[in-house]
């Protein structure tokens, strides 16, 4: 009887020592202290404060107990502890780091993480038992990790950093949270395995780089409220087939989908008025080009080695830039629309197949050299203008440059 009371009594002070150790009632002076939680109850898990920074701790092992529980092993004999040791699961562990210097508002600086899956906090409860509000992930954050692959953003951040989850080799599927705003340069760029993406409906703003590079990547869904995608966001993107552009979109800088090998067709909104350079370039496989109604300048080789195979430029169109559609080898059928002014060196150069050319402008004022040089030397031009306009705009064609057999024919204008 005396000697079950004694075993009874080791095993109440190892569970109270347990609990005061999973509790941070230690008095352990660190400059920061962190509290380890299962992630099954992330509610539990509180943020340790020193200064103007917070830590997180979230630790657990692959069968989803804490790893201080598991730790409460029975110590009845040497052999059993041995036991229990050599069948123990390494434990997954995240820690991330806040700075909270404009709270209750917190941005996380730093985060580390051996687990596959990490979630961003909607909010986190610090040990002065007061609640912060996570609204914003600091650059090169997460930088180079290896081993998450599924990374879920909270509902309260709006602003993802520049660099923030950059070269995250591991990383295959994100989700954004509702609030997010504003993705910084380079925020996922060199993610090789990334292959979805889940965008939030409140994003407007697509930094430079911020998704190149990531080959795994085959479906981008754009939400209504973005109104800028920043040079290069999504270059290099060999696998992306699938593309959707929301209704907000007023410019897409230079390159951003260049190189996306996989992109078949592209549906431009109403609201685009402006496409940079480079845009699509090198988009081999892409066939299929419709525009919306507002745009007005198409830049420097934009859609540059295409595979479009018909193209209609709409009437709000005033600038084709240099080399905009050079070396579209499919290209068989072009119409020019009503307002098209400028069209600059070397815009449908290389274009070997095209055969039938519409134009419907009466304004063209300007035809740069070789503007439609290799083209086919049976293509027919046919202009719908009244016949002044139609022998200066021959003369304008002409003089940039054509084989001598391509065929002019005027469309009588109805008054």
């Amino acid at each position: 009887m005396i000697k079950q009371t004694k075993r009874l009594s080791k095993k109440l002070l190892s569970a109270v020592l347990i609990f005061s150790l999973a509790s941070g009632l230690t008095a352990t002076p660190w400059r920061v202290m962190t509290v380890s939680a299962a992630t099954s109850s992330k509610s539990d898990v509180v943020g340790e404060i020193s200064g103007d920074e917070m830590t997180q701790t979230t630790e657990n092992n692959s069968s989803g107990k804490s790893s201080s529980g598991s730790s409460s092993s029975s110590s009845n004999s040497s052999s059993n502890n041995s036991s229990s040791s050599s069948n123990s699961t390494p434990a997954e562990k995240t820690v991330i780091t806040y700075d909270i210097s404009h709270s209750p508002n917190i941005s996380v600086t730093e985060i580390s993480s051996t687990a596959e899956s990490v979630k961003i906090p909607d909010t986190v409860r610090g040990s002065n038992d007061k609640t912060y509000f996570v609204t914003s992930i600091e650059s090169n954050a997460f930088s180079n990790s290896r081993s998450v692959k599924d990374l879920e953003i909270g509902n309260n951040v709006e602003t993802i950093g520049s660099n923030a989850f950059s070269s995250s080799n591991g990383l295959e599927k994100v989700k954004l949270g509702s609030r997010v705003r504003t993705i910084g340069a380079g925020a996922f760029q060199n993610c090789v395995r990334l292959n979805s993406v889940t965008f939030g409906d409140s994003v407007e703003t697509i930094g430079k780089h911020a998704f190149a590079n990531n080959e795994s990547l085959t479906s981008v869904s754009l939400g209504n409220r973005v109104t800028s995608i920043g040079p290069g966001a999504f270059i290099n993107n060999y696998s992306l087939s699938s593309l959707t552009l929301g209704d907000s979109i007023s410019n897409i800088d230079r390159n951003a989908f260049r190189n996306d090998v996989s992109l078949k067709s592209v549906t431009l909104p109403a609201s685009l008025t402006r496409l940079s350079s480079g845009v699509f370039y090198g988009d081999t496989h892409l066939t299929s080009v419709t525009f919306g109604n507002r745009i007005s300048v198409i830049g420097e080789k934009a859609f540059t080695d295409t595979g479009i195979t018909s193209l209609v430029i709409p009437d709000s169109v005033t600038d084709i830039r240099e080399s905009t559609f050079r070396r579209c080898y499919y290209l068989t059928s072009l119409t020019l629309g009503s307002g098209v002014r400028n069209i600059a060196p070397n815009a449908f150069r290389g274009d070997q197949f095209l055969t039938t050319v519409t134009v419907n402008t009466t304004s063209l004022s300007g035809v740069g050299w070789k503007a439609f040089g290799g083209i086919s030397h049976s293509a027919e031009f046919s202009i719908t203008a009244p016949k002044p306009v139609f022998k200066a705009e021959v003369a304008l064609i002409k003089a940039s440059s054509l084989p001598n057999s391509v065929i002019f024919t005027r469309v009588k204008v109805n008054n």
